[in-house]
């Protein structure tokens, strides 16, 4: 089954351990959700980044070290499509069987098989990470820490977190910021940011 959330405003910053701790203690009083994250990044060889941008990127994501069920998520400009896959699932797509997306009644998989056999969509950048997102549902924002980021090109470690740790293990970790919300940034939001990181400077896209 497709999940679909949609969203207006997405941004990504890049911040340093010094501004993520000013944002903790800021934001201590939100509700929130604690993960490692383990995420496998898919990009198009045949398509332009703009192109790709529009028609939605591909990721799988499993949490904690855990990878029995993963997240396939796809992110367009303002929606945002996820559905559930076994480790089995994903070690399949892995190894290059890509049959089994057909024989699943969901879009989402059918679009990502189109996309690996006509687009020649391929696993790019591997990247694992401490996530820590703040949640106001009822200002239609949230705000998310993303710290310790260390990444590897070696995408047949993704299931492994074990090899993962092994193979970044002499790399600093990076810290991003992610900010979304549905209209305007609630106002106790834009005070945070402004006081915490006021010369905000936007993280790349990898």
């Amino acid at each position: 089954m497709t999940m679909t959330r949609t969203y207006r405003r997405h941004v990504r910053y890049r911040v340093t351990g010094q501004e993520c701790r000013a944002l903790r203690e800021q934001l201590a009083s939100i509700r929130q959700t604690d993960n490692r994250v383990h995420t496998l990044r898919f990009t198009s060889y045949r398509l332009d980044a703009e192109t790709e941008k529009q028609r939605g990127r591909y990721a799988l994501h499993y949490f904690d070290n855990d990878p029995s069920y993963l997240f396939l998520e796809r992110r367009g400009e303002h929606a945002q499509n996820s559905a559930i896959l076994t480790e089995a699932e994903c070690r399949a797509l892995l190894a290059g069987d890509t049959d089994w997306l057909l024989g699943r009644r969901d879009p989402l998989l059918h679009d990502l098989h189109d996309s690996i056999t006509r687009q020649m969509l391929l696993p790019s950048v591997l990247l694992s990470y401490r996530r820590e997102r703040f949640d106001l549902p009822d200002k239609g924002a949230w705000l998310a820490l993303n710290t310790d980021i260390r990444t590897t090109l070696e995408h047949m470690d993704f299931l492994d977190p074990e090899q993962l740790a092994v193979v970044t293990a002499k790399q600093p970790g990076e810290q991003m910021l992610e900010v979304g919300c549905q209209e305007e940034l609630p106002e106790e939001l834009a005070k945070v940011l402004n006081e915490t990181v006021p010369q905000r400077e936007l993280y790349p896209t990898r």
